[in-house]
């Protein structure tokens, strides 16, 4: 069975985009299938991370009615992950009808994660992906600002029906707002914690997903750990590895006199 996530954010500059393309890597070093849609008609730049030139065919084309979206998937240059490129144009940007995107995701059943990397904001471009979706991650970063977009969202999609699996904390740092206080305010599970790194941004101007360029910076680390998280969650054999990865940072904490 094919697990759909939307990943969401109720403000821009959270680091949305740049989640999606590193958790979309790192499914695939687990061994999984794994498809990243650039569900953002208006500003997609996934391609970026992925160093895509030649693009003929995008999701505008499919959701403008002039392709199936099987001719709008491409492979990374590992060939690890499968993307599909949201297109750039005016022309296509105007064509496109997100209504479509629904049907269009549901034909595509031979993966086992389909990511879709969905529009910032709370308008309808932003909410209609998640109708694609068996569950939504929103994404924040520690401040109040992102939390109370972020909560609006929330609402928003809960009244689609759509089902929220948590909120991951980006760009987490000692002087943020905590985490506990967002998951408070948000009312949901804190899915996962991504720490404030530097190299996160060199990656981006390397145009690589972070874990693949500095696999053992502290984001890599964190972002490793969630992706094992969403396989765990589907897949029985790989929670030996969770089992081992919990012990390990058990002890981690003991060391560093956390419990």
């Amino acid at each position: 069975m094919t697990e759909i996530y939307s990943i969401v954010s109720g403000k821009g500059g959270v680091g949305k985009t740049t989640i999606v393309a590193n958790l979309g890597v790192a499914l695939a070093r687990l061994g999984k299938s794994t498809l990243i849609v650039d569900a953002d008609i208006a500003l997609g730049n996934l391609q970026l991370f992925f160093r895509l030139k030649e693009t003929p065919t995008t999701l505008h084309d499919v959701l403008g009615g002039k392709a199936e979206i099987h001719e709008a998937i491409y492979k990374s240059s590992d060939g690890g992950v499968h993307i599909i490129p949201c297109g750039s144009s005016l022309q296509g940007f105007l064509r496109s009808d997100l209504e479509r995107l629904d049907h269009s995701i549901s034909r595509l059943q031979n993966y086992d994660f389909i990511l879709i990397d969905s529009p910032t904001g709370l308008t309808k471009y932003s909410l209609l992906p998640l109708k694609a979706a068996k569950e939504t991650l929103l994404v924040v970063t520690p401040d109040i600002s992102s939390t109370s977009n972020a909560l609006k969202l929330k609402i928003a999609a809960e009244m689609m029906q759509s089902k929220i699996g948590g909120v991951i904390i980006n760009q987490q740092r000692r002087n943020g707002v905590k985490s506990e206080e967002i998951g408070t305010t948000l009312g949901i599970e804190i899915f996962g914690e991504i720490p404030y790194d530097r190299k996160v941004l060199k990656a981006m101007d390397a145009k690589e997903p972070v874990v693949t360029y500095k696999p053992r910076t502290p984001a890599s680390k964190a972002l490793n750990r969630l992706s094992l998280k969403m396989a765990v969650l589907v897949d029985e054999s790989l929670r030996p590895q969770q089992n081992f990865l919990q012990k390990w940072l058990h002890q981690v904490r003991t060391i560093n006199g956390g419990g």
